[in-house]
């Protein structure tokens, strides 16, 4: 019975923590695919979501864009990833 238990506690604990690190994960692989694949570089229009920018810089986990009004804002390279290839 206690092995049952146990048997249990750790699989509820490894359920919490892949939820918890889905996120995380997600965009480290949006990251790598920018590093390694490409799809938009600095200087390129990208379209995410219902807006479009322009490419000032790319990070490893987000990319700084310029939006039409002048606004720059940093957008999750997973949005960008998947909205772009």
């Amino acid at each position: 019975m206690a092995n049952a238990i146990a048997i249990i506690g750790w699989v509820t604990l490894g359920l919490i923590i892949s939820v918890a690190m889905r996120r995380p994960l997600v965009e480290m692989a949006a990251g790598a695919v920018v590093s390694l694949l490409r799809p938009f570089k600095a200087g390129d229009f990208v379209r995410f979501a219902a807006q479009v920018g322009l490419v000032e810089e790319i990070r490893f986990n987000r990319s700084l864009l310029r939006l039409p009004d002048n606004r720059r804002v940093y957008v999750r390279n997973s949005l960008l990833v998947r909205n772009n290839l």
